[in-house]
């Protein structure tokens, strides 16, 4: 059984490039097209209301156009108020972006580590940078639709994911107070240089084993242990 919506949206406030039209998208398919200067609404025809339907309005210029989950409203029966298709992504020893697809994109979402409050995302944000994680932890990283009626309507706001941040393995510190003295022989010079001590002792697999020395980008030297 098929029907019809309207679909209105407000257009961008603050974008330095005209848009030149619109895209009303039905699960990711362009389903009306409206010109710029138009006013931002349409019908769409032939929707199937009785499963979940992702409605997207694509803002466009002609560098292209904007990100379907940042103007998006899922409708139709049983259609989701939790944040869909959660992930996690660009994971370092100590940060990792988490990305989800908004249900509706008008409302806020609150990010939640480890059960904890960490930020509130106003609508149309759909990804964050979380900053100040611990090396090798495992974090359960949630995101919450803030919905007035969901709590009486008894249905879930929230999606969640489990990652580790990766281990402090990375570049060492370089070394300190570099010196280049004339050689005892001739055509020869004595570099001296103060060793790394932020990093860990062996057998740690982080530690320093030797010294790479470069004269105009060429590896001419090399110098085991961790004295200079």
């Amino acid at each position: 059984m098929s029907s019809s919506v309207v679909v209105s949206w407000s257009p961008p406030e603050d974008s330095l490039t005209p848009i030149t039209q619109y895209h009303v998208c039905v699960d990711s398919v362009v389903r009306a097209i409206v010109p710029g200067t138009y006013k931002t609404k349409a019908l769409i025809e032939e929707i199937n209301l009785t499963k979940v339907v992702q409605i997207s309005v694509r803002s466009v210029t002609e560098n292209g156009h904007s990100p379907d989950a940042s103007c998006t409203i899922s409708i139709g029966s049983d259609a989701p108020i939790a944040p869909q298709r959660l992930r996690v992504w660009c994971i370092t020893p100590l940060a990792a972006r988490i990305s989800w697809y908004p249900s509706n994109s008008n409302a806020e979402h609150v990010i939640l580590l480890n059960a904890i409050k960490v930020g509130v995302c106003p609508p149309s944000v759909f990804q964050v940078q979380l900053n100040g994680l611990l090396p090798s932890t495992i974090y359960r990283v949630s995101v919450r639709t803030k919905h007035p009626k969901a709590v009486l309507e008894q249905r879930p706001v929230e999606r969640c994911i489990d990652f580790k941040t990766l281990p402090k393995i990375g570049l060492p510190d370089a070394p300190g107070n570099v010196q280049v003295e004339i050689g005892p022989q001739p055509g020869t010079l004595l570099v001296s240089w103060c060793p790394v001590k932020s990093q860990p002792l062996p057998p740690s697999r982080a530690a320093v084993h030797s010294y790479l020395i470069y004269a105009d980008g060429r590896n001419i030297a090399q110098v085991p242990g961790a004295n200079g």
